[in-house]
């Protein structure tokens, strides 16, 4: 069960966009699907980037496993991208993390 945690320091106006780019690009993932996946969206948030509080973000994925170094890379780029794309933050200011949780919980 993959979470995509979204946080940035403008007003999402589509957040329904960004979801479901965000639900596209974890498929890239190995057995990873939108069907199985947490979204938090977090719009208007104290953040910022160089020092600087134009727009940017940060995005935080985690997966229970299956991850790669490879495919999160390719993962990353293609949340750059929609982040980019839907919310009109350029891409030199969107961060992408991939963290693997060993203990990961949730009932079918």
């Amino acid at each position: 069960m993959p979470y995509i945690n979204l946080r940035t320091n403008i007003k999402v106006e589509d957040k329904k966009a960004i979801h479901d780019k965000l639900g596209e690009a974890i498929t890239i993932i190995p057995n990873k699907s939108l069907a199985r996946t947490m979204i938090c969206i977090e719009d208007e948030k104290f953040l910022t980037f160089g020092g600087s509080c134009e727009p940017c973000a940060y995005v935080e994925t985690w997966v229970n496993a299956g991850t790669n170094h490879s495919c999160n890379k390719v993962y990353g780029d293609a949340v750059i991208d929609a982040v980019a794309e839907v919310l009109q933050i350029p891409s030199s200011r969107v961060y992408v993390n991939v963290d693997e949780k060993l203990d990961w919980f949730a009932r079918a």
